[in-house]
């Protein structure tokens, strides 16, 4: 009796932590960093000041891109796909380009990060309380 409920204890146990562990975040990878919420945390952070005002350093800069593009892997909470692919696909591009040093990056990020180009379309207002 005492193996059998050990045994369904376990395998309750196993259950939940494989539908836990597969449940992915509807806006990205389920793994740390890339889900837009991860995101926007680090943004609201300052994280993309740093990157604007010169003072990141080439591994935050590369956690930028990281960032970047993780972000066109998700799903908008609303706006349509194409709309989201346009707008992820420039921060991008204009990562990689702060990542290689070249002239006019932080000009072009400046503008692909400027939060209401994104917000505007794709932010559900009031945000969700979670």
């Amino acid at each position: 009796m005492l193996r059998k409920i050990t045994l369904g204890v376990a395998l309750m146990a196993m259950v939940t932590m494989i539908t836990t562990g597969t449940q992915a975040d509807h806006h990205g990878d389920s793994k740390k960093g890339t889900s837009i919420e991860d995101v926007m945390h680090a943004l609201k952070d300052g994280f993309h000041k740093k990157i604007l005002d010169g003072s990141a350093t080439d591994e935050e800069k590369a956690q930028m891109l990281d960032f970047a593009k993780a972000l066109p892997k998700g799903t908008p909470p609303k706006g349509s796909k194409s709309s989201w692919k346009k707008l992820t696909k420039k921060l991008v591009v204009a990562s990689k380009a702060v990542v290689a040093g070249k002239d006019g990056a932080i000009e072009a990020f400046g503008e692909a990060i400027n939060c209401k180009t994104c917000h505007t379309p794709h932010k559900v207002y009031p945000p969700e309380k979670q």
